[in-house]
């Protein structure tokens, strides 16, 4: 594995994680030449070492710039009592979808969720029974191609949505 890459990769990522949800008009440029199938792979030699990590493919655009179509989210399946406003989380939805968006605020034990570019919140909430894991990375590519697409399928690696609403 090319740590090099991958450490600036996870930097991007990281600084796009650490801005506020509240922003709206950012310039973020994470762009690379790293194939799909080998951020891809690069994001499984990182979940495989540790416990509880999943890699999951981005989709959608109520999240860009922090991913989109052609990102490789690594996920963690941190408990529930650990989550904080802010975060990025991947729960389904009630159309059985995989979405990933800003955790807004806790309401009574549920979580308010919202796409970054989304208006409104979303109509449903985060709980223990649709709650998969926050995202904390994430491996952009040069984009979605068919030999990428694939290998993510021939891994069985789920999507997640950033969903527009």
């Amino acid at each position: 594995m090319n740590f090099k890459r991958l450490h600036l990769m996870l930097a991007c990522s990281i600084l796009m994680l650490g801005i506020r949800a509240e922003s709206r008009q950012i310039e973020v440029n994470c762009s690379t030449n790293v194939s799909l199938q080998q951020a891809i792979s690069d994001g499984q030699k990182v979940a495989e070492r540790n416990a509880g990590w999943e890699v999951m493919l981005g989709g959608g655009q109520s999240m860009a710039p922090y991913f989109g179509n052609g990102s490789v989210l690594l996920v963690d399946e941190a408990p529930m009592s650990k989550l904080k406003p802010g975060m990025m989380v991947v729960f389904e939805d009630e159309a059985g979808d995989l979405v990933g968006h800003w955790l807004m605020r806790n309401e009574d034990g549920r979580w308010i969720t919202r796409g970054v570019n989304n208006r409104r919140d979303d109509p449903g909430s985060l709980n223990a029974h649709n709650y998969r894991g926050v995202i904390f990375g994430v491996l952009n590519s040069a984009g979605e191609d068919p030999a990428g697409l694939a290998y993510a399928a021939k891994c069985g690696i789920p999507r997640v949505l950033g969903k527009t609403r």
